[in-house]
């Protein structure tokens, strides 16, 4: 259980630390980069990655961002490094159920909450379009954090886009849960979503 939380543990410290003036900017970045390592890791191996490549991405992760604090003195990997991580692992994910002969990630989902079918026809092509919206927002989201980091003259105008992207899509996937019970009577809300994608062991049973 420490395991799993030091990471998240590790970021939260740094960050106070940061806020009160106790440590630079590289270090806050350092610890950063190695703890969205470790989450990384942990996120590759639960969507089916073997130990060994995750290892690898992981480590190829902390080794690149650690090497560009220091080689670029205007780069800022925090918060920014997790935004583009996040995001981007959503985009891979739901972009890999819209390739040919593969089943939608909304379709799997649904079929992991275990409360209803897959649905009509109707149904289904709305949750294929879905999956291309999220693919498309979580990579113009991860595309922003990405930018933040490197363009120091831009960063303020590229957070304020990042936080209405992130609020953007949280009305997002409340809304078309609504509308999908409303227009389609489906039984999931956005609440079971939640706890189906919570699970550890869920992201192992999805195809990609």
């Amino acid at each position: 259980m420490f395991r799993s939380l030091a990471p998240p543990l590790l970021i939260v410290g740094g960050l106070l630390l940061f806020e009160f003036d106790m440590i630079e900017r590289w270090v806050l970045d350092t610890v950063f980069s190695v703890a969205v390592a470790f989450i990384l890791r942990s996120t590759l191996s639960r969507l089916g990655f073997g130990t060994a490549r995750a290892n690898a991405v992981a480590i190829a992760l902390a080794a690149v961002s650690i090497g560009a604090v220091f080689a670029l003195p205007g780069v800022a990997l925090t918060p920014y490094l997790a935004v583009a991580l996040i995001n981007g692992v959503i985009a891979y994910v739901f972009a890999c159920g819209l390739l040919p002969g593969r089943t939608s990630v909304i379709t799997q989902i649904i079929r992991l909450t275990g409360m209803g079918p897959d649905g009509s026809a109707a149904f289904q092509r709305y949750a294929h379009g879905q999956c291309w919206i999220w693919a498309v927002l979580a990579a113009v989201t991860a595309t922003l954090g990405t930018a933040a980091m490197i363009l120091a003259q831009w960063r303020e105008e590229l957070g304020t886009a990042i936080a209405i992207m992130l609020v953007f899509q949280a009305v997002w996937f409340v809304a078309t849960h609504v509308y999908a019970q409303t227009r389609y009577g489906r039984p999931e809300s956005c609440f079971d979503t939640i706890r189906a994608m919570a699970d550890p062991n869920a992201w192992s049973k999805i195809e990609l």
